[in-house]
């Protein structure tokens, strides 16, 4: 192996891109102790792939709202704090149809404004229309205004896959969510370089 000793390397007059190695080359590895530096005059990096950050949404009831007893209930997210690919329908379906192939934590929390009976509550993400991911978020809850909290992992083949949110509760009345201060919301993202 060889080796070159430089202050600095630079493209030609009127280039703007500089090539290190062979078109062919596929990797270029950094020595261990090497620090490289992004920060320095500010340079934009550019990430593809499954390293690329893609598919942040949150979205809430923008009032409060009544979910019926024994019967699952999709939420109503008609309102949204982020959705930077615009993937998630808030005016129509209230599902979230990512468009890039991953994996997707989700996470949802919720409070009711209900009184103190005992009851059941569980909450479930549906994909594609049905069950997937069931969580017994309140088993024989007795407290007043109960609330809670929870997220999973979902794939996504990054085209025709959809999310919901649903709720049951057994109660006998209906319940209603309490929307103060976004005390009801779904969420999720893809994880990167999963």
């Amino acid at each position: 192996m060889s080796k070159i000793e430089v202050n600095q390397i630079d493209t030609i007059s009127g280039s703007s891109t500089l090539l290190i190695g062979p078109s062919a080359a596929t990797k270029l590895t950094f020595s261990s102790t090497l620090t490289v530096d992004f920060n320095v005059n500010s340079p934009g990096v550019t990430l593809s792939g499954t390293m690329k950050n893609q598919g942040f949404f949150e979205a809430y009831p923008s009032s409060d709202t009544n979910i019926p007893s024994g019967a699952w209930t999709k939420v109503t997210l008609n309102s949204e704090t982020y959705d930077i690919d615009g993937w998630f329908d808030s005016s129509t379906n209230y599902r979230y149809t990512p468009q890039s192939a991953g994996k997707y934590l989700f996470y949802w929390c919720y409070n009711f404004a209900g009184s103190g009976t005992t009851y059941q509550i569980i909450m479930d993400i549906y994909k594609n229309g049905s069950s997937s991911r069931r969580c017994f978020s309140g088993e024989g809850m007795s407290n007043a205004n109960p609330s809670n909290s929870g997220s999973t992992v979902l794939e996504a083949n990054g085209s025709s896959d959809y999310f919901e949110w649903y709720i049951y509760h057994n109660k006998g009345s209906d319940q209603q969510f309490n929307s103060a201060v976004k005390l009801v919301r779904f969420g999720g993202y893809r994880l990167i370089g999963a």
